[in-house]
This record gives C-alpha cells, structure tokens and sequence, in this order.
C-alpha cells in the first residue's frame, strides 16, 4: 500500500542550509515518487520560496 500523504512537522529545525535542502529534496522527491501529498508544519522561512501552496495559522493581529 502507498501512503497518500507524508506528514513532517519541523523538518529543517536546528539544521544548517545545505541539509535543510537535501532534506526538502528527499521529501519532495518520496512524495512525487508514489504521487502522495507532502504536509510540512515550519517556521523555517528558507522554505516559503519552495512551497507552491501556504497555509498560515497563528493568532490574529
């Protein structure tokens, strides 16, 4: 069974720029692999530029 969606919940935190990337690659990668959904929770801000669709939730201002 493939999953339908990969869920990863700080997946840069406390990581330098050049594994934070090739961690978003390997991500990205698996989850085109078997067509599935990615769900990234981040306040990572170097991810913003790659991430097609934003969902932002915090307290209103």
């Amino acid at each position: 069974m493939r999953p339908l969606s990969f869920i990863a919940d700080e997946p840069t935190a406390n990581l330098d720029d050049v594994h934070a990337e090739r961690t978003i690659e390997m991500l990205e990668t698996q989850a085109r692999a078997v067509n599935a959904l990615l769900v990234i929770a981040t306040h990572d801000q170097r991810l913003k530029r790659r991430i097609a669709k934003q969902v932002m939730l915090g307290a209103p201002a």
